[in-house]
């Protein structure tokens, strides 16, 4: 164990020390036991990034189970689909979540089962087999209208984990922030990381999420991952002016494409900072690629992703599955030890998405790159129709199925609203043809069905959608239409 009375989270002005937060997480890993659940089952919770709630996360872990995290921001319908899903055992939550649990159970529950400040949900007994090894099952936008489980192994875990730490130091000393909603995996990098050395976890609240850099000022963060559009957005609101954040020593950017702009602001805001850019999907558990950058050189206008951590390996292929050669331009291949093994009863997904080649098995990223010698890998854009939504990503034909679900109509086309000089979108913009109810009501109505940041916050109705050479919908002039509207 740490230090126990080292602080394991600074949370609503209050430390829980490393002892507290190892007793509570035994005490409720226990209560999870008495419960049935074994090891390789999965155990859902719903959290706010308060410090009792990060002792979920520990406790689900020492019961011998993997965590699913559900979100409040979630619509009732999908926490219970994913709770389908994965065949969870059952939901463990605080006093605050109480009401949004017994709705997303419903009636079909069991007893509730009361712990100090934790309340377990039993579901339902599942048919699906035990998972050994797994430390969570992190669910993303589909393509399907359905969303897709990244089922991620302590194995993988460890290995970024170590990756992470052999190339960037961290210690006790360390102050981290929490900014990620967790059930985003950006969030495993900064609460698993701090344990993992021993530092202190600095959660930003929820509702606090636009505010991160007066956080970061108070608490004296020294490490942060930063969505680049979370910079954009405090920058417009004036609230990182020039040396805002002196206590920072290593600022990671990622979960989007990084911009020079964004390196610019952070780079006068933090002016003691190390800046790091950092690429990969949830597949390839939370980070893959690293790229130091000097905000003083000379920048591109969107930062190189750079190389593999250590023992990962990356190669560009060409549609054939033709390696290619540096400047030539491909998908991104991912295989290693982060990689994860496959979807979570999936194969259709898994089909689609891996490959074997030479023995080894590779994940395709769905990113388009090229190599370049002096900098590593830049990033180009993506290959298929997915798309980073203030850092959540998001696969547009789930959008749209749901607004012609909503809108009772056949054709519907939604494509992000992204700003000059950035890349990765604020919103997203939806063009719907003769739509059977009011538009006005549409964005209600889809706040059922899909998770807030996935909901168009506005709709065009139009008579008709464009056509590209070979009859499918022309998003790239709809995407003109958005600019000449502007």
């Amino acid at each position: 164990m740490k230090d126990p009375a080292h602080p394991a989270v600074l949370s609503d002005g209050k430390a829980m020390g490393y002892g507290q937060l190892w007793a509570t997480a035994q005490r409720l890993a226990s209560m999870l036991q008495s419960q049935g659940v074994r090891a390789g089952d999965r155990v859902a919770f719903l959290g706010r990034r308060s410090a009792h709630d990060f002792t979920f996360i520990l406790a689900i872990w020492l019961s011998g189970a993997a965590y699913v995290a559900l979100n409040h921001k979630f619509p009732v319908d999908r926490c219970r689909a994913i709770l389908a899903d994965s065949g969870a055992r059952g939901v463990l939550v605080g006093p605050h979540s109480l009401d949004l649990a017994r709705e997303v159970m419903g009636t079909a529950t069991g007893i509730e089962v009361t712990e100090a400040e934790a309340t377990f949900f039993p579901c339902a007994p599942s048919a699906l087999p035990a998972t050994t090894g797994l430390a969570y099952l992190m669910f993303t936008s589909g393509s399907t209208g359905k969303p897709k489980g990244v089922p991620i192994t302590f194995e993988n875990l460890e290995a970024f984990l170590g990756n992470l730490q052999s190339l960037y130091p961290a210690s006790p000393d360390d102050r981290m922030s929490q900014l990620a909603d967790l059930s985003f995996d950006a969030s495993v990098q900064e609460f698993a990381w701090c344990w993992w050395v021993g530092a202190t976890l600095c959660p930003v609240p929820a509702t606090g999420a636009l505010m991160w850099p007066r956080y970061a000022q108070e608490l004296e963060t020294t490490v942060m991952l930063i969505v680049p559009s979370s910079v954009a957005l405090a920058a417009r609101a004036r609230m990182l002016p020039r040396g805002a954040l002196p206590k920072l020593r290593l600022a990671f950017l990622g979960a989007e494409a990084v911009t020079r702009n964004v390196v610019q602001v952070m780079g006068e805001a933090a002016p003691n900072a190390q800046f790091v850019n950092l690429w990969g999907p949830t597949e390839a558990t939370v980070f893959f690629t690293h790229f130091r950058i000097d905000p003083k050189a000379e920048l591109p206008d969107v930062i190189p992703i750079g190389h593999p951590f250590p023992g990962q390996m990356l190669q560009v292929w060409d549609e054939g599955g033709r390696v290619l050669r540096a400047g030539e331009a491909g998908e991104l291949m991912q295989s290693g030890s982060q990689v994860t093994h496959g979807y979570w009863r999936n194969p259709d997904a898994d089909a689609q998405r891996f490959a074997v080649q030479a023995g080894l098995r590779w994940y395709r990223s769905g990113d388009l790159a090229v190599f370049d010698p002096q900098v590593g890998y830049r990033y180009l854009g993506r290959v298929d129709r997915q798309v980073k939504v203030r850092g959540y990503r998001v696969e547009l034909q789930e959008c749209e199925s749901a607004v012609r679900d909503a809108a009772r109509c056949s054709q519907a086309a939604v494509v992000p609203l992204i700003r000059d000089g950035e890349v990765s979108a604020d919103s997203l913009v939806c063009f719907v043809v003769e739509p059977k109810v009011d538009v006005g009501e549409l964005a209600d109505l889809l706040k059922g069905r899909l998770p807030e940041y996935m909901v168009p916050a506005r709709f065009i109705v139009t008579d008709e959608l464009p056509l590209g050479v070979t009859g499918k919908t022309d998003y790239r002039a709809l995407q003109e239409r958005l600019r000449e509207a502007a």
